[in-house]
């Protein structure tokens, strides 16, 4: 091993070829040739049209073609299909130092891994760079972590000072210097990043005026080189990762007529953590166009890749969303996730949480009985009522449960686990995401809040724009009620309530009847019996999950505490004479069904009218 480079063995006398940099050239070719390119004025750009090699990087004055290559002067550039090392990425590779190997044993440890011969290698003290083509990056980073002669090695794939000169050099127009070119690229990051929303926009690039009036377009070879040099602009703008996670959360490369994503691939080291991504209005054709990225952006939440014949493959969206395992929408379609296996070779998923032998994770806890305290059944009463009307009559519903301040939000959680008749099968969420309010999706601050339904009259509107449901309250095994009391407010008194069930819907899109699971939160205000009103009420809709969510498991027995018995009210006889009148006369009533409201809402005169109601009208 010499001091600038690991050098391998030649045979049979060959010489060994060394670059500029003293670092040994496993596969630089003896002889350039081919012609030189043309200058590209007034043709329409394409940053997928980048060349194998140089093809002539420079042209002299003459327009001959002749350039200058390493080693001399020589006609072309190297061979047909050779990357240069202007195209070529920098991996760094630590922790060999502390191992029992070599470093050239390292380097034959992860050819042999990666079933690739490296071209050129280097020694920076006790960091390997190895560099490869981008097409072959993530083939060297999955290997990251693995056990080299008793260490762990450490792969990445960070901007280096020596890559990043040489990765401007290549980019740099004729006339011009590596310092222009940044300060340019800089121009062209901030232009095109909206920091509102955190969007870095890097669509049409080809009519970007700022590349095509400083002479980017001029030639193929700078052209291909733009992208990698503005990635490592941007590299360098973050001080660390978790600035650039904060900053750039979407990155658009729609209509900059790929092919491939070959010529971006740089963008998946530079910010590998972005949520959104688009490539609309590309030419994409196959799932091997998109090799380049396979197992990157493990983020990934929304992939927008409309107007690529890709789209059209019959397996698209089952392998994109294999690929992408937090992918919530595909193409601006919901992805309705099924049971997904990890992508071969990837990492897997939940490793710290055991699972069963169908896959499925053990929770810590076994599944317990209801909690229930509830005062004299007066909720769950209240319960039965509010399902049976809410089917068939939510106007009843509205004008009794639910006051001015009263709040209700929708959400849709389409991740959750179904049973398996309807695994792959579509859920038709079409009419609930546009008012759904999970927040893992919603970013804008404005929508989150617009989505709060505030008041009867928003309340009804929410609930009817749904579809018809029908709620089976004979089974009670299909039901979990958890009710407690909880401050609904400083100083006030209510009930917490969590509601899990099942219910069917009539879906008008499919035509079919489709059964949902869901979980509904309350918080009550309670006064009587018959005097309880909705302070808030969350509604979160998800795929039939069957009944094994809600079965009771084993737990120790414990003794219930026994309630403390409250003492009933019972008033005089001149004192029940004095409300059944004050009733009767208020309400317009006989004084027989005054006395039978005060009875049944024991003797509160102010409740007694609201149980009237209930008992000869409806739902009170």
């Amino acid at each position: 091993m010499g001091s600038n480079g690991i050098q391998k063995r030649t045979g049979g006398g060959r010489p060994t070829r060394i670059d500029q940099d003293g670092d040994l050239d496993m596969d630089a070719p003896s002889k350039t040739g081919g012609r030189g390119a043309r200058r590209g004025g007034g043709r329409s750009i394409d940053i997928n049209s980048a060349p194998k090699g140089p093809a002539a990087d420079r042209t002299g004055a003459s327009g001959s073609g002749v350039t200058r290559s390493r080693g001399g002067r020589s006609r072309g550039g190297t061979r047909k299909g050779r990357p240069t090392d202007q195209s070529m990425i920098g991996i760094k590779v630590c922790g060999w130092k502390q191992s029992k190997g070599s470093a050239e044993e390292c380097v034959r440890f992860l050819e042999r891994k990666t079933n690739m011969k490296f071209r050129k290698t280097s020694k920076h003290g006790d960091t390997l760079v190895i560099y490869i083509p981008p097409a072959r990056l993530q083939a060297v980073l999955d290997w990251d972590k693995a056990k080299f002669a008793g260490v762990n090695l450490r792969i990445t794939a960070d901007v280096i000072t020596d890559l990043f000169n040489t990765t401007m050099a290549a980019a740099t127009p004729q006339n011009s210097n590596t310092t222009a070119t940044i300060g340019i690229l800089e121009q062209v990051l901030e232009v095109r990043y909206k920091p509102e929303t955190r969007l870095l926009d890097l669509s049409n690039l080809g009519e970007e005026p700022l590349l095509k009036a400083n002479g980017f377009f001029e030639l193929n070879s700078t052209t291909s080189k733009m992208f990698p040099a503005l990635m490592a602009v941007a590299d360098k703008k973050f001080a660390s990762q978790q600035a650039k996670r904060d900053a750039v959360v979407s990155v658009s490369l729609a209509n900059n007529s790929l092919s491939s994503i070959s010529p971006v691939t740089t963008l998946s080291l530079t910010f590998p953590d972005i949520r959104n991504l688009t490539l609309e209005g590309n030419r994409i054709a196959d799932m091997k166009s998109m090799e380049g990225w396979k197992n990157r952006f493990r983020f990934l939440e929304v992939l927008i890749m409309t107007g690529n014949p890709i789209v059209d493959l019959p397996d698209y969206r089952h392998e994109m969303i294999r690929r992408y395992p937090r992918l919530t929408l595909l193409d601006n379609t919901l992805v309705d996730r099924p049971k997904i296996e990890p992508v071969a070779g990837g990492p897997s998923q939940n490793p710290s949480t055991s699972v069963d032998a169908k896959g499925r994770p053990i929770l810590p806890l076994p599944t317990k009985p209801d909690l229930t305290v509830d005062m004299n059944g007066w909720v769950m009463n209240f319960l039965a009522k509010y399902y049976v009307s809410y089917d068939n009559s939510k106007d009843v519903v509205i004008k009794y449960c639910y006051t001015a301040e009263s709040k209700f939000s929708l959400s849709v959680n389409t991740s959750a686990p179904r049973v398996e008749a309807q695994q792959g099968e579509r859920q038709f969420w079409d009419d609930y995401i546009p008012k759904s309010r999970n927040m893992k999706r919603l970013q804008d601050t404005s929508e989150i809040i617009s989505r709060v339904a505030v008041g009867p009259s928003e309340i009804f509107e929410l609930w009817n724009s749904l579809p018809a449901v029908k709620h089976d309250m004979s089974n009670i095994a299909a039901w979990c009620f958890d009710i407690f009391p909880v401050e609904v407010a400083p100083g006030v008194e209510g009930v917490f309530v969590c509601v899990h069930g099942e219910f069917e819907e009539e879906n008008k899109k499919s035509g079919k009847v489709i059964k949902r699971s869901f979980d509904r939160t309350f918080m009550l205000h309670v006064t009587g019996p018959e005097a309880i009103k909705v302070v808030s009420d969350m509604l979160v809709i998800r795929s039939y999950s069957g009944l094994a969510g809600v079965k009771v498991e084993s737990v120790p027995t414990v003794e219930p505490i026994p309630e403390t018995p409250v003492p009933k009210y019972e008033p005089t006889p001149e004192e029940k004479q004095t409300k059944i009148t004050q009733l009767a006369e208020t309400a317009g009533l006989t004084e027989k069904a005054a006395e039978d409201a005060l009875v049944h809402s024991d003797w509160d005169l102010e409740n007694s009218w609201d149980r009237y109601v209930y008992c000869h009208v409806g739902f009170p």
